[in-house]
């Protein structure tokens, strides 16, 4: 279970929702929406694009970017 907090702050929670560990900061800014779409990956975006996690959020990279 993930959760995404509004700074972009990625939290994961190994007991569905009883204690939440810190992961990493997705990359561009404020937060918009996050999704788990398979074992380890995760997909989130913010203002500044869409990001992946393929270590089960530990590590972003930006797979697009939106124009400023």
């Amino acid at each position: 279970m993930f959760g995404l907090t509004p700074d972009a702050r990625l939290l994961a929670s190994p007991d569905g929702g009883a204690t939440w560990l810190p992961r990493a900061t997705v990359p561009g800014g404020r937060a918009q929406s996050l999704t788990a779409v398979g074992q380890g990956r995760v997909l989130a975006a913010t203002a500044g694009g869409i990001h992946e996690s393929r270590d089960g959020g530990r590590a972003f990279s930006t797979i697009a970017a939106l124009a400023t």
